[in-house]
């Protein structure tokens, strides 16, 4: 019987060991997402976003170093405009 307890509690042991391993794992995956691509760089972003009316937004998107303005609504997704990129001094510069 002692040897059928003490495989118990090693199985119980090693149990907690998995749920513990798996917890950390989701907690990591949560807390830092940008580790779960390839380049560790996100390929798409929402740059800026703006209320036009009840459930409507006009919203700059960044995808691929492209920039694409879109008109979001409840019921569709529309491409209004692509966009070049502005370059980070053009745009300090333009701001003066």
């Amino acid at each position: 019987m002692n040897d059928v307890s003490g495989y118990l509690l090693q199985a119980a042991v090693a149990f907690l060991v998995l749920i513990g391993l798996l917890v950390a794992a989701v907690w990591a995956l949560r807390r830092w997402p940008g580790m779960v691509g390839m380049s560790g760089e996100r390929r798409l972003s929402v740059v800026e976003a703006v209320a036009v009316g009840p459930g409507a937004r006009v919203v700059l998107a960044r995808a691929d170093g492209r920039e694409l303005l879109l008109g979001v609504t409840p019921h569709e997704v529309s491409l209004l405009a692509e966009l070049a990129p502005i370059e980070k001094g053009a745009d300090e510069a333009e701001q003066r």
